[in-house]
């Protein structure tokens, strides 16, 4: 959607102007550590009624400042990563595209923990579930795709670790 503001610094002084009702401002230069963008939009609502609003972040790593870059840098253009969202988002409005995420997702979830567990242990469960999710790479084309992206400082247990994972997912039997 559209954005009425745009503004980069300190999260809690960001947060903190967002609770209160502010202004975030328009500090576009985010030239710091431990600095935030945020997005606002001004609307008003009528008592009963719901609105939705989201707004899209793309990153492209082409030009990433390590050693190592050419292992991990995205060849792909801005406008490759632009084409790749409007052809995911097709013109779809914020609440259609959660709506579609949150069934590709439960359509994802198998039904496959232990019946005796109790309504938290059922929660955790799915919680646990969501989090390997979130951490499996979907990208496609990617040579990747399906990978587990553990975030592991380099190490001869790399391998063992991502082969936990894998191992969590078949007991829950999900395909990767």
């Amino acid at each position: 959607g559209e954005v009425d503001n745009v503004s980069c610094g300190k999260d809690i002084d960001l947060y903190n102007k967002v609770k209160n009702g502010q202004s975030i401002g328009s500090n576009s230069s985010c030239n710091a550590n431990d600095q935030v963008v945020i997005m606002q939009r001004d609307t008003e609502i009528a008592a009963g009624q719901t609105a939705w609003w989201g707004e899209a972040v793309l990153f492209l790593n082409d030009n990433p400042n390590h050693g190592k870059a050419d292992s991990f840098k995205d060849t792909r253009s801005v406008n490759d990563i632009v084409t790749l969202w409007n052809n995911f988002a097709q013109g779809k409005d914020a609440k259609t595209i959660h709506d579609e995420a949150i069934s590709e997702f439960e359509n994802w979830r198998v039904n496959s923990y232990p019946s005796e567990l109790s309504s938290d242990e059922k929660n955790l469960w799915r919680q646990s579930e969501t989090v390997l999710r979130m951490g499996q790479i979907l990208e496609k084309p990617n040579k990747n795709y399906g990978m587990v992206l553990a975030s592991l400082p380099f190490r001869h247990r790399h391998r063992t670790d991502n082969h936990l994972l894998y191992g969590a997912y078949l007991l829950q039997n999900h395909e990767y």
